[in-house]
């Protein structure tokens, strides 16, 4: 859909804008060295690394690619969406992992594309149910159904579990994450004061 387009341009270059007006492209900690770390600081186990991330990219990404290609267009459709967001956010999370971009809005990247997902993971679990429910290629209709369940239960546990409750407070310490010396032009613009 067009404000899925519309959003996949318009959420990055707003990213990019914030990096450079609010956190001033990470110059205080690329001025310290400070080395660009995972997304996730702690807790990154064995479980982390073989299964979380093995689930994602499996049924986030990987199954719903493979049905793009194999299942009928009527079935297939309705997941497109959903797989073109996770496309952009793939390349904009890999494209925010440099020393220049600042901690929290790269990990907004996660944050806005997982929230505004969970709408076209709507329409797809309706579409899906709806498919069932009307009994219209049956078999292709119940792997959908599954698979946008599926998808719509990881992406909602992703943001509102691992992401808000578990990523972000470990980015909320300036000592760890030092910001820029930053002033409000108006009280609603940010604006970066250089020192002389």
């Amino acid at each position: 859909p067009t404000e899925d387009i519309l959003f996949s341009v318009v959420f990055p270059f707003y990213l990019c804008l914030v990096n450079r007006f609010r956190f001033d492209r990470n110059k205080p900690s690329v001025d310290c060295k400070k080395k660009v770390g995972p997304l996730l600081r702690e807790g990154r186990g064995v479980f982390f690394s073989r299964n979380y991330l093995t689930v994602y990219s499996t049924g986030g990404f990987l199954l719903p690619l493979l049905f793009q290609i194999v299942a009928p267009r009527q079935a297939a459709l309705p997941s497109a969406p959903h797989l073109y967001l996770t496309t952009v956010q793939i390349l904009m999370e890999t494209m925010t992992r440099g020393p220049k971009f600042h901690v929290l809005p790269r990990l907004l990247v996660p944050i806005g594309f997982n929230a505004y997902r969970i709408s076209s993971l709507h329409v797809w679990l309706m579409n899906s149910w709806k498919q069932v429910s009307l009994r219209d290629g049956i078999t292709w209709s119940i792997l959908d159904f599954i698979l946008a369940s599926t998808n719509m239960v990881l992406w909602v546990y992703n943001l509102f579990i691992f992401l808000l409750l578990r990523c972000l407070p470990q980015y909320l310490d300036q000592v760890e994450f030092p910001d820029s010396n930053i002033s409000w032009r108006w009280q609603l613009l940010p604006y970066v004061i250089r020192d002389n």
